[in-house]
């Protein structure tokens, strides 16, 4: 794994940002927080999980570091967005009290969909005829779909079920995967495990001397994969 160096006046945050390359994404699968109820009429499930793209040889604590700098961003967007709605909704009343704001952010955990078959191989998958040469399944790491898997964080975070995608066969090796096919006559399919890491936040909102939960969020990133053959006859 890659640990980023300080470089001259940059902080260390501005670095690990500018080795990411990208800022938070508009894909935003959303998620569902198990066991809540809504909160002065808030609903708590179908928030958004955003998903960042980081280089995956960055060392853990710059991987950690760098989602707390977007899931910081992504909580100063929500924030805003809420005190943009009160202006508006208040530009009259100006004996009414601004609400205010603050987050609460939980450790990454890993997410992973599990060894899942590729989408679009067919029933079979691919063979290759004895003596004609190897064979290749190549695929991408979605486009097939996708699957609900539930990471359990302590209080407050609650359990946060992230729609992760899923993978689909691809008919070249461009930034995907592939496996090898032998050349002996039997039918094989192609299995990834895609993994990734999941940071939760909360933003509580304050409101007449009230507290209460405004906004369950996390940040997403991939951080790797697992492939498999299986010979299916």
């Amino acid at each position: 794994m890659r640990k980023i160096e300080d470089e001259g006046s940059l902080s260390r945050r501005d670095v690990v940002l500018a080795a990411a390359g990208l800022s938070l994404s508009c894909f935003a699968p959303t998620v569902a927080f198990a066991g809540e109820e809504a909160e002065e009429g808030k609903a708590l499930s179908g928030e958004e999980c955003v998903e960042v793209y980081a280089d995956s040889t960055l060392s853990s604590e710059d991987m950690d570091l760098l989602l707390q700098v977007k899931a910081e961003q992504e909580a100063q967007r929500i924030i805003a967005e809420a005190e943009a709605a009160f202006d508006v909704e208040n530009a009259r009343a100006s004996t009414t009290s601004r609400p205010t704001y603050s987050t609460v952010y939980g450790s990454p955990k890993p997410a992973n969909t599990g060894s899942k078959e590729v989408a679009g191989q067919g029933r079979w998958g691919t063979r290759m005829e004895p003596g004609s040469g190897k064979g290749s399944i190549h695929a991408a790491f979605s486009g097939g779909g996708t699957m609900n898997v539930t990471v359990a964080f302590p209080t407050p975070f609650g359990s946060l079920g992230v729609s992760l995608p899923l993978p689909k066969k691809t008919t070249a090796a461009l930034a995907g995967v592939s496996v090898t096919v032998p050349d002996d006559g039997h039918w094989y399919k192609m299995y990834l495990n895609a993994m990734y890491t999941v940071k939760p936040f909360v933003v509580y909102e304050k409101k007449n001397g009230k507290k209460s939960v405004y906004r369950r969020s996390c940040i997403r990133t991939f951080n790797g994969h697992s492939v498999a053959r299986k010979k299916i006859k």
